[in-house]
């Protein structure tokens, strides 16, 4: 028969193992800094969490400081990351938003924000998507939180997060880095391109987009050459680009790249002017939806991710150059 000692040993046992079995048949989950209590196992934070979380109080800040026509997308943003995360297992304390004192206003001026970026430039619309350069002036009051500044820092901060974040989480990473990046040249026109530049992507990605490109030289081919006057120069410009961004693509493929077809078929017929940009404004954004599309598999690979997120820039710029209004998740809305 059991000590006296052996036998509340094993009843303590018994109430231990009761206890975290209720625990977690209730769903309570405890907080990373309690302490360690036998039989209840720790939570594993998720792959770069606490960057994501300060992130997502950023988004916060930023939604909060946009004009009103860019609000809606800020905050769909928002509610998509906070629920990932919560899905994740992030603990909603942890997830709830700062009090206003603790939120930190500071970020880069939007005269501060060209430098951060490369020195080259590129049109940018304006708020109506009308693919005119926006000429709103940016807040210069030191009191109140600067948009331009904070979309900078939400597309700085998360491009170092994309590449170490959960692989199924990085798709909406690359498109939010890409929409904030592009929120920042809408709301001030004299601000610079990040540097978020295309790469070598995997081999079913690269196919894709290379076939989206090749079909966009060859309608924006037909619309230079039935448009005339500011049309013309400005689809000439574009063809040049996508040109370059066809033979990067044949030169990452090699021999996996397959024959140019020798005509696609287009939407509509070019007539003129106006036939010319609905027709390269259609192409444009197959040109983004591809890039969306491709997203899955080239953010896959860290090494990949930024790459990935830079085609998407690239067809993004492109297609509000041409009149796409701003989009909260480009690629993947």
């Amino acid at each position: 028969m059991p000590s006296p000692s052996r036998r509340i040993a094993l009843r303590w046992s018994v109430v231990a193992t009761g206890s975290a079995i209720l625990l977690s048949g209730c769903g309570i989950r405890l907080e990373e800094d309690a302490p360690h209590v036998p039989l209840i196992p720790e939570r594993t934070p998720i792959p770069q969490e606490a960057n994501l979380v300060a992130l997502l109080h950023h988004m916060q800040s930023l939604r909060a400081a946009v004009p009103a026509e860019y609000a809606a997308g800020l905050a769909r943003q928002v509610e998509v990351l906070d629920s990932a995360l919560r899905q994740g297992g992030v603990p909603a304390d942890i997830l709830a938003a700062p009090t206003p004192s603790e939120i930190d206003r500071t970020a880069p001026s939007s005269t501060t924000s060209a430098s951060a970026g490369s020195s080259s430039t590129s049109t940018t619309p304006g708020a109506s998507g009308s693919g005119s350069p926006s000429t709103r002036a940016t807040t210069t009051d030191p009191t109140k939180p600067d948009p331009v500044g904070l979309a900078l820092v939400a597309s700085s901060a998360a491009q170092e997060v994309l590449p170490g974040a959960a692989p199924a989480l990085r798709p909406t990473l690359a498109a939010m880095t890409v929409s904030w990046d592009l929120l920042r040249q809408t709301l001030d026109s004299n601000a610079t391109q990040m540097a978020l530049h295309p790469g070598r992507l995997p081999l079913a990605a690269a196919l894709t987009l290379l076939a989206a490109a090749r079909e966009a030289v060859y309608g924006i081919e037909v619309a230079a050459a039935r448009s005339g006057g500011a049309t013309r120069k400005r689809a000439i410009a574009s063809l040049q680009t996508v040109r370059g961004w066809v033979s990067v693509l044949e030169g990452q493929l090699a021999d996996s790249a397959p024959a140019t077809p020798s005509a696609y078929t287009l939407p509509l017929s070019v007539s003129d002017d106006s036939t010319a940009r609905r027709l390269i404004r259609h192409l444009t954004a197959g040109l983004v939806t591809a890039c969306g599309a491709t997203l899955p598999e080239g953010t896959a690979d860290p090494k990949t991710a930024l790459a990935s997120a830079g085609w998407l820039w690239e067809s993004a710029a492109l297609d509000a150059e041409w009149g796409a209004p701003w989009s909260a998740f480009p690629g993947l809305a």
